[in-house]
């Protein structure tokens, strides 16, 4: 059964505070007018409505150095959840595209797992990576 999205929530930011990662959740309508820029990283969890100018402001910003990491479906609808014929940002997220057939429970475990590499490398190793 998939978890709902306030469960989801909680997962992540139990993860983030388990780790002593500053986090901040932001509402949809701040991926278009610019808060982005104050962070580095991007977290889209259950991300599968955005709009067409939410989707630009992601690419803008993962274009400009940001990280953008997501689980699974994401940009999969519009805003309206109107169905599209593929995900607007599986060009951009590349290896998330097969994460879509995979069991909920296996796609946040390894969702989780590419989170725990990324802040493995980034803090452990001094190394940063734009984009997985």
């Amino acid at each position: 059964q998939k978890m709902s999205v306030y469960d989801n929530l909680l997962s992540y930011a139990r993860y983030f505070e388990d780790r002593a990662v500053g986090y901040r959740f932001i509402l949809p309508e701040d991926l278009e007018n610019g808060t982005l820029n104050k962070f580095k990283v991007l977290v889209l969890p259950e991300a599968t409505a955005l709009s067409e100018k939410q989707v630009q402001a992601i690419r803008k910003f993962a274009n400009n150095g940001g990280t953008v990491v997501a689980d699974y479906e994401v940009a999969l609808e519009d805003e309206w959840n109107v169905p599209l014929a593929k995900g607007q940002l599986d060009d951009l997220l590349g290896h998330f595209i097969l994460i879509h057939t995979l069991p909920p429970v296996l796609e946040i475990l390894l969702f989780h797992l590419h989170l725990i590499i990324l802040f493995y490398l980034k803090y452990h190793k001094n190394i940063y990576y734009d984009r997985f």
